[in-house]
């Protein structure tokens, strides 16, 4: 279920998108379910877990960017404001788009980035979206992951440990510094890994027959 949380003092607001969100993710179909909140506050006490959070940026009981700021959760954002003015201090972790509320595009940007969102396929880093098929492998960098794809390597602030419970196939881990995506697997000995990248990774002692049989098992699944 794609969950979507609009974070906002106006009540005519909430209104306004939901009517988009409905006619827009109905034309795919995407199942969704949307919860309303009216301030920061009370969105910071809620336990549920959101796929996107629609956030205001100035708001009568406090400002977005601090409601932003106290999230502990890696949830992808769009800002919603009335003005341009904080659009820089706006971006950050996690947040992939600043909307106007009186824009005449605001439907359609609101569509583009709702079914981005809804492929379940991709990381979401500040304003960036990083496609799985992109993904070559993930190393570990103390509290942080380096996701490293053909055109650049990104950085993001969350342990490997934690990468490896959002993935799954084709995506395995192989050792503890290193994640590698099996659909860029070339060559496998029991000592390190090749990939069709010529990039040399190294396999933890002992784990070459869980590599060998979880990459059957992705090939098989492929078939």
């Amino acid at each position: 279920m794609f969950h979507i949380a609009i974070v906002d003092d106006d009540q005519s607001i909430h209104q306004k998108l939901e009517e988009m969100i409905t006619s827009i993710l109905f034309k795919y179909p995407i199942h969704f379910t949307v919860s309303h909140f009216f301030s920061g506050n009370e969105f910071l006490t809620n336990k549920d877990t959101f796929s996107l959070i629609i956030l205001d940026i100035e708001m009568n009981d406090g400002d977005g960017i601090l409601t932003k700021n106290s999230l502990e959760v890696h949830t992808p954002i769009i800002f919603l404001s009335s003005y341009q003015d904080r659009m820089i201090e706006a971006f950050g972790n996690h947040v992939i788009a600043y909307l106007l509320k009186n824009s005449h595009t605001l439907s359609q940007d609101l569509e583009r980035y709702l079914i981005q969102i809804s492929k379940t396929d991709c990381i979401y880093l500040d304003n960036q979206i990083i496609d799985y098929k992109e993904i070559i492998y993930l190393k570990a960098d103390n509290v942080y992951t380096i996701i490293h794809t053909y055109n650049k390597d990104y950085l993001i602030r969350k342990s490997l440990k934690d990468m490896e419970k959002e993935l799954h196939f084709p995506f395995y881990r192989v050792h503890k510094s290193y994640i590698i995506n099996f659909d860029y697997l070339k060559d496998i000995n029991h000592l390190e890994l090749t990939l069709t990248t010529s990039e040399i990774i190294k396999i933890s002692r002992g784990k070459l027959k869980d590599i060998q049989q979880s990459y059957y098992d992705y090939i098989r699944s492929t078939l």
